[in-house]
């Protein structure tokens, strides 16, 4: 239990300092889909789609999709890159603006305590594409493509609780942070802490391959020129791990 209370602090530690400044709070809710299948020993292909909503879930503030392919270098370790299209609303013009986005990423697992509980640390690389949106004629459209580097920083620790046949599986807690870092010169957002995304929740496995997870999570926005937004957040996420190979053999 101890365990669990020290990685809730280190989750309070991270948003505590974002309470002393200047910032605009609204809610959000959260619905995602991540599928990841394994065809081969060594393949593997990685499958997302996210729809995040406004507080009253009427309006799309981002939707997200993305792909890419697995490289799987051992049960603890693989490497990823892929395609992203995020779709983004734009209050001042009432209408949405597009990215494209190129990522890399390596995920390293630990299982600890019998292999019941793991901690996962991901680093994600992106270049991304982002669209600018301006009035030109009387008409909303995009003026200019903007290009940034940012690298992703994410640290996992899952928790699990209880194993119950009433529930097909068991239920864990996870806590997790993520910061995004932007990197060089670029023109959508100079500064250097672009994000931070803690969160804490409760989830389910299914059937050893189906992630059901409800969370809570502080999402802090740091733009350069505008004041900073807190996002807080309910997250309703699916995750399904699917291993074709081993069922084809």
């Amino acid at each position: 239990m101890k365990k669990y209370l020290y990685i809730i602090l280190i989750v309070l530690f991270w948003t505590k300092p974002i309470s002393s400044q200047n910032y605009k709070e609204h809610g959000a809710t959260w619905l995602a889909y991540t599928g990841q299948y394994k065809f081969s020993p060594k393949w593997g292909m990685h499958l997302e789609a996210q729809i995040r909503m406004d507080e009253i879930v009427r309006l799309s503030r981002q939707n997200l999709f993305r792909i890419g392919a697995i490289y799987y270098v051992n049960p603890k370790l693989n490497f990823a890159m892929g395609y992203g299209l995020i779709n983004t609303y734009n209050s001042t013009y009432a209408n949405y603006f597009s990215e494209s986005r190129i990522w890399e990423q390596t995920t390293y697992t630990i299982p600890w305590r019998e292999k019941k509980n793991v901690m996962t640390n991901r680093l994600r690389i992106e270049q991304r594409f982002v669209d600018h949106l301006a009035k030109v004629k009387n008409e909303v459209k995009t003026d200019v493509v903007n290009y940034q580097n940012r690298v992703r920083l994410l640290n996992r620790h899952t928790f699990s609780l209880v194993n119950s046949e009433a529930l097909h599986g068991s239920l864990y807690l996870f806590v997790q942070d993520e910061v995004f870092v932007n990197i060089g010169t670029n023109n959508i957002n100079k500064s250097v802490i672009d994000q931070n995304r803690a969160a804490i929740g409760f989830g389910i496995l299914y059937g050893g391959n189906t992630r059901f997870e409800l969370s809570y999570m502080n999402h802090f926005v740091n733009p350069y020129k505008s004041a900073a937004t807190m996002n807080h957040t309910v997250v309703f996420a699916i995750t399904h791990n699917l291993n074709f190979y081993q069922e084809k053999n």
